[in-house]
């Protein structure tokens, strides 16, 4: 490959251009496809003096989970992690979500894992393996209720019963605290016995949060029955026609 076919292919592919696929690049990206990812190696050695690809190919050691990403930009960077947010996800499935054992499985420590949970959202995924074991009939509604109750009677405690310094706790307005609070949960502070949201799950928007939690659940019940959205709706307690409205409203597709 000479010098100018090889900036060529790199090129492309750092503007997220397939050489190999002339479909539409947002839906077939360049990382996706095994012949540019061996094309743009190929592009990658060709630049390199003889004497540094020996040297590389003497010393090369597979980097670890915690180094995948860290080289990369642009779409390639986003399809990495994807990929390693898809192998967190699996290790703490496997792990039966202890994250000891799961950053044993990924070999990582537990503080590199904790922020690779938090930065992937995963704590919400994490907090649905509960609702759906605990079979107790609970629809998804009553569970994003009960969890809201606890975050704000959690929130109220620590502000020492300022609502005001609550509402800044979670990231809301003191009025929406305020409605919120009249709830029946809410008013009854032993709640949160056992619970600490807002430590573990580092939450400054509650709504947010609440929201990532919603958006897990969905995506587990429809996995759990294999996408059928009739049934997904019946899983997690709710109408067919509020599924639809809600994966609308969470972009899934």
């Amino acid at each position: 490959m000479d010098k100018q076919e090889a900036l060529e292919i790199i090129s492309m592919v750092i503007d997220g251009i397939d050489p190999y696929n002339e479909e539409d690049p947002s839906k077939n990206p360049p990382e996706t496809n095994p012949v540019t990812v061996r094309a743009l190696c190929a592009a990658v050695a060709s630049l390199m003096r003889l004497q540094d690809r020996e040297e590389f190919a003497g010393g090369y050691q597979p980097k670890k989970l915690k180094d995948l990403t860290e080289y990369v930009n642009g779409p390639l960077k986003a399809y990495l992690e994807e990929k390693e947010k898809e192998t967190i996800r699996d290790a703490l499935i496997e792990a039966k979500y202890i994250e000891d054992d799961a950053a044993y499985i990924l070999d990582i420590t537990s503080s590199e894992l904790r922020q690779k949970i938090l930065k992937y959202k995963l704590d919400a995924f994490i907090l649905i393996k509960d609702y759906f074991d605990s079979n107790s009939g609970t629809s998804l509604d009553q569970f994003l209720e009960t969890i809201e109750s606890q975050i704000i009677a959690e929130a109220l405690i620590k502000a020492a019963g300022n609502k005001h310094e609550a509402a800044k706790l979670i990231g809301i307005t003191f009025r929406s605290l305020r409605y919120r609070v009249e709830k029946p949960k809410i008013k009854d502070k032993s709640i949160v016995l056992g619970s600490n949201y807002i430590e573990h799950f580092k939450i400054k928007l509650l709504d947010t949060f609440l929201k990532e939690v919603e958006k897990e659940a969905i995506l587990e019940a429809l996995k759990r029955t294999g996408f059928n959205k009739t049934e997904a709706a019946d899983l997690l307690g709710i109408t067919f026609r509020s599924l639809r409205y809600r994966l609308e409203q969470l972009g899934i597709d």
